[in-house]
């Protein structure tokens, strides 16, 4: 392993998951268009085998692993979790919603979608209910809360089924160390 680059368990088991997951090969970098991704959710989500690794480790941290004899072998980077990602993606979903009631912006299945979530779309009825409400900003922020916690567990969940495809990799199943990690 003298001289070899680390094996990234997060990144690199998530990229295979990825690829897998797209029927691709699994050393593919390219970015899959989203015209040609189809219904497969993975590419949906993320544009890249790289977009979700990135995701992954942010959220996950990462453990580099390397096989040299007179090295470290083990480097470890903290995750930061879900909840900064929810708040992130509270904010994105909470000014999409604004702009929408405002009318800054029209209800076009674009901007609808950007405010909602896959479980929890945001329909042009929605909206122009928001609209003739009293409590707009507080039922705003309630939606927004619940469409951005509904889309980052969506993305937690496809990472979870990500990794444990690209965990069934052949040369992740063969290396002990990276199973287990």
């Amino acid at each position: 392993g003298s001289g070899q680059g680390s094996i990234k368990v997060v990144g690199d088991v998530t990229r295979a998951g990825y690829n897998l997951l797209n029927s691709r090969g699994v050393m593919d970098t390219s970015s899959i268009p989203r015209a040609s991704c189809g219904n497969r959710l993975t590419c949906q989500t993320w544009s890249s085998p790289q977009a979700a690794a990135d995701f992954a480790t942010r959220v996950l941290g990462e453990r580099e692993q390397r096989t040299c004899e007179t090295c470290t072998k083990t480097q470890t980077t903290p995750g930061v979790g879900l909840t900064p990602v929810i708040q992130e993606e509270y904010e994105t979903k909470l000014q999409a919603l604004q702009e929408l009631v405002t009318g800054a912006k029209p209800t076009t299945v674009a901007n609808l979608e950007a405010a909602g979530s896959n479980s929890l779309p945001i329909t042009r009825g929605v909206i122009e209910a928001l609209r003739d409400e009293p409590d707009q900003d507080l039922l705003g922020k309630r939606l927004a809360s619940e469409a951005a916690l509904s889309s980052v567990l969506e993305k937690a969940l496809l990472l979870q089924r990500t990794l444990l495809t690209g965990k069934k990799e052949p040369n992740v199943a063969a290396n002990e160390l990276a199973v287990k990690a």
